[in-house]
């Protein structure tokens, strides 16, 4: 991990280590949130979080018809925006650390994790023993372990469709937006 602190001595005051900050987020925010980069991103985070609140549905309830049911019942869904600004927070909290690039992927995995197994434990008012269930699969996913084979298999067999439906809603005009948005920050 780069040593932040270190680095923003050099600087004579709290202004110019704000700056360098400020810039260098900038600077990885504009490498990544390219067009084609945003709807790999955007894509990956969906299928994340719905293939998460799947496993976790179907943990609950160990029956494929009980899982698809509750599913419905708790219509959690997010928007490609939510994905995004989801993202833009990976990217905010993690872009100073070492070999940032090859950790974006699991940093995206486990943020989508994470929000699918907060989303889906508030609107699940049946569930008992959410505290430990919640405990557990936090553990998990800190550890990079709550991804299973099936969910990978799942996921690789939904990513081409599903970057093809981002692709077409995800227009350039909305992503200048977001980028105009999101470095003006």
């Amino acid at each position: 991990m780069k040593d932040f602190k270190t680095t923003t001595n050099n600087y004579n005051n709290d202004k110019s280590a704000i700056n360098y900050y400020n810039n260098t987020l900038n600077e990885t925010i504009q490498q990544h949130f390219t067009r084609n980069s945003i709807v790999d991103m955007v894509t990956k985070y969906e299928l994340y979080y719905h293939v998460c609140l799947g496993n976790y549905t179907f943990e609950t309830f160990l029956d494929v018809n009980d899982t698809v049911k509750k599913l419905s019942e708790l219509k959690l869904e997010i928007s490609a925006m939510q994905a995004l600004f989801k993202i833009y927070e990976v990217i905010d909290e993690h872009f100073y650390e070492e070999n940032f690039d090859q950790k974006l992927d699991y940093y995206i995995r486990k943020k989508a994790s994470q929000h699918a197994l907060e989303d889906f434990l508030e609107k699940d008012e049946e569930m008992v023993g959410k505290h430990y269930y919640m405990q557990q699969k936090l553990e998990d996913i800190d550890a990079d372990i709550s991804f299973n084979e099936m969910m990978w298999q799942n996921f690789e067999v939904n990513y081409q469709k599903t970057f093809e439906h981002f692709n077409t809603i995800l227009t350039e005009q909305l992503i200048q937006d977001v980028q105009k948005q999101i470095v003006s920050e």
